[in-house]
């Protein structure tokens, strides 16, 4: 079982403009609203690959039944506490008449977690944990919560879990998380840059694993791929598709390769390989943060690769 944790789920928004003109009335031609949070997108992306997958999220009494009902027909288990205030909303805006404002997005604060919610939440982890091959741990914290509360849940995983632990997200947050030693990293190139100084992925990723002591680097540049290093080896690989619908949740679908890969126990090159289809196959589909299989398999097949020294 892979475990995806979202702390601060959200409800993803597309808002669809034909124009856009600052300090008037702008009328919206379009919207779609879609589950959400990085470990949410995680989460969907590796139970449409056929893995069994429990989503663990602090759920709004006030607005997330309908994502719980969404996540459970995919065959997601969604666990965690309710908590009375709404989850966060984030707002993507797609706009070809007015290209400054296409692809922007804004993303919403979330909901005040109190002590004992908190501490709900570590506890339903523990016990998912015990079960699982692979756990993530993606995105931000919502208020309330103290920067080391990952680091606790890393460290307490590694006590009842050989889980291999997968994190994804930025700040003080991860820098006390790496002192727990989390199995793998993944970061895209303005994250590395932020952390280790180097703008080569392939020296950023080499970095990770040599200050932090992490097993597993996965350094993603868009366009160029996810340069991926683990035991010695490393590899760049890159999925091309036609075209692009949203590259939003990209990296959250590539993380979910990766889960899916690790707990397959596929080489290093498949992992690659598949990781970076995973995160193509989410621009060709409308839904934010989503994938189909199909493309997956395809993408996979028609991956460009190296080996990097």
């Amino acid at each position: 079982m892979i475990l995806c944790v979202c702390a601060n789920i959200s409800i993803d928004t597309i808002v669809e403009f034909s124009g856009f003109k600052p300090g008037e009335v702008n009328r919206v031609i379009n919207e779609k609203r879609f589950p959400g949070g990085k470990g949410v997108h995680v989460a969907m992306a590796a139970a449409e690959l056929g893995e069994e997958v429990t989503l663990l999220g602090f759920w709004s009494r006030e607005n997330s039944r309908w994502m719980r009902d969404f996540c459970s027909s995919m065959n997601i288990r969604c666990i965690g506490p309710e908590v009375d205030a709404p989850n966060r909303t984030c707002f993507t805006f797609k706009c070809p008449g007015a290209p400054e404002l296409d692809e922007t997005e804004i993303l919403g604060q979330g909901p005040e977690i109190n002590a004992a919610e908190q501490a709900q939440f570590l506890d339903d982890f523990i016990k998912a944990a015990r079960s699982a091959s692979v756990i993530t741990i993606s995105g931000s914290l919502p208020k309330g919560i103290p920067d080391d509360f990952y680091a606790k849940m890393i460290a307490s995983a590694k006590q009842n879990s050989d889980a291999k632990m997968i994190v994804d997200f930025t700040g003080k947050p991860l820098a006390l998380a790496l002192a727990e030693k989390p199995y793998a990293i993944h970061l895209n190139h303005h994250e590395s840059l932020a952390l280790t100084g180097e703008t080569d992925s392939l020296a950023a990723a080499e970095k990770l694993i040599t200050e932090n002591h992490v097993t597993m680097a996965a350094i993603t540049a868009g366009k160029e791929g996810v340069t991926l290093v683990c035991d010695g080896e490393a590899y760049r690989s890159f999925s091309k598709v036609n075209f692009v619908l949203t590259s939003v949740g990209c990296g959250d679908c590539l993380t979910a390769g990766l889960a899916v890969g690790i707990s397959r126990k596929i080489s290093l090159l498949d992992l690659a390989n598949l990781a970076s289809a995973c995160g193509a196959a989410n621009c060709i589909r409308e839904e934010l943060g989503m994938l189909y299989r199909s493309d997956v398999e395809k993408l996979t097949k028609q991956s460009q690769w190296e080996k990097l020294k």
